[in-house]
């Protein structure tokens, strides 16, 4: 009894070719999604608040939480949960702080998009894909300390919002990382 081949013997490598140039094409959109805003973004550079960053699986990283997390519920009251936003950045000395939030993405000013994790009375809780910077693992627990009382992250946001974490600044005689 023979087993009927549901694909001729001459379509077999191409159809292998083409799986390997769609495994290779993701792999390269994905590398260009996060290397892009870096390349042509716009850098600000945004506080941070202490947050523990150990964790066994994860490897060698800093847990970063932002000023910019938490946010008045005010600015934008349609809020709501897993619900895409653009929150509106402006300078304030060497930092740059939140000035709205909107559905849209706003004209002419700089801005990084998020999403909504939680909305608890007056308070919003976002996400920007930026919670989490890799570096080496005396740096990070160098930078966990600082994190704790005073530190900086320069963000790079592109002109869709996207943004990434790209250096941890330290600003306190603790740190002891080269700035």
């Amino acid at each position: 009894m023979e087993i009927a081949n549901p694909l001729p013997k001459r379509f077999i490598i191409p159809a292998l070719i083409l799986v390997a140039v769609i495994q290779v094409a993701v792999l390269v959109v994905e590398y260009l999604g996060s290397a892009w805003p870096i390349w042509y973004g716009q850098p600000v550079v945004l506080p941070t608040e202490p947050v523990d960053p150990r964790s066994l699986f994860r490897g060698n990283y800093v847990s970063l939480n932002f000023q910019i997390n938490r946010l008045d519920r005010d600015w934008f009251p349609e809020a709501r949960k897993n619900q895409v936003v653009f929150v509106s950045l402006e300078p304030s000395g060497d930092i740059w702080r939140a000035s709205g939030i909107f559905a849209e993405p706003p004209e002419d000013q700089t801005f990084i998009r998020g999403r909504i994790r939680s909305v608890y009375q007056d308070t919003l809780r976002l996400e920007y894909g930026i919670e989490a910077l890799f570096m080496p693992k005396d740096e990070a627990l160098a930078a966990e300390k600082e994190a704790r009382q005073v530190a900086w992250v320069t963000v790079y946001v592109g002109g869709s919002g996207k943004s990434r974490a790209h250096e941890f600044v330290c600003l306190g005689a603790g740190c002891g990382l080269d700035n």
